[in-house]
């Protein structure tokens, strides 16, 4: 029943709904043994697809292609949590950059982010950029926005430079310069994806009812031509009966 309603939500079939969600939901090492786990953790991915969908101009496929292309296993390997990582790809999706493109695009930002801190803490504590607290990964929307605030009032080529001192070499800074700007974005969409719950069902029982309305008017038409075809048969269903009864009556 979940895969259903996932597949109904996104507009896709059952086969490529199951292979979606199954394979994100292994990407992000969400797949579990027990079975009660593994259902609610897959109810919760879905939620959060679909939802992603509606927060950002990518399809429920793109995201879920996201996931596959190392997004999924870098918010595994870095304890990201679903709902941040899924942020962090729409932030990208605004920006042009889906589907593989932002599987990719977020796992290098992850990587480059952890090994930028260890070689050049002195930079960020100066430029007063935190990116790990209590030894986990902050929200990436507290990360971009001390980004956003160190890098106000500088000329290009200052921020080129202040980027270059960060660890961002110039051909890494492409994942980093799409996302600033986006903080006040990657908050909103981790917020709404954290209350994302029960929407599969939501968008799944709307998309139903739209489909229910759809056949009404089909029957509705179907009703009406049949209407005019009996409008232009009936004189001569008429003629045939009055026939058949003189036949009848002289028999």
């Amino acid at each position: 029943p979940k895969v259903m309603r996932f597949a109904t939500a996104g507009a896709f079939d059952m086969s490529k709904a199951t292979d979606l969600l199954t394979d994100a939901q292994s990407a992000l090492g969400m797949s579990m043994r027990d079975a009660q786990q593994d259902a609610a953790n897959m109810l919760r991915l879905s939620d959060a697809l679909v939802k992603a969908n509606t927060l950002a101009n990518a399809s429920v496929e793109q995201f879920s292609i996201a996931l596959t292309s190392k997004a999924g296993s870098a918010f595994k390997a870095y304890n990201i949590k679903l709902e941040e990582g899924m942020a962090l790809l729409a932030a990208y999706a605004d920006q042009g950059i889906k589907a593989e493109l932002a599987g990719n695009a977020a796992d290098r930002l992850i990587r480059l982010l952890t090994q930028s801190v260890a070689q050049n803490a002195q930079e960020f504590k100066k430029l007063n950029i935190q990116v790990f607290e209590a030894g986990e990964f902050r929200r990436f929307s507290d990360i971009m926005r001390d980004m956003e605030k160190a890098l106000s009032g500088m000329t290009t080529e200052q921020k080129a430079a202040a980027l270059t001192a960060l660890g961002f070499e110039a051909r890494m800074q492409s994942i980093i310069l799409p996302l600033l700007g986006t903080s006040d974005a990657l908050a909103r969409y981790s917020k709404e994806l954290q209350d994302a719950t029960g929407f599969t069902e939501d968008v799944a029982n709307t998309q139903m009812k739209s489909f229910s309305n759809q056949m009404k008017v089909l029957w509705n038409r179907i009703k009406s031509i049949g209407t005019s075809i009996g409008e232009i048969l009936a004189p001569y269903v008429l003629k045939f009966s009055d026939a058949l009864a003189s036949v009848i009556r002289f028999w």
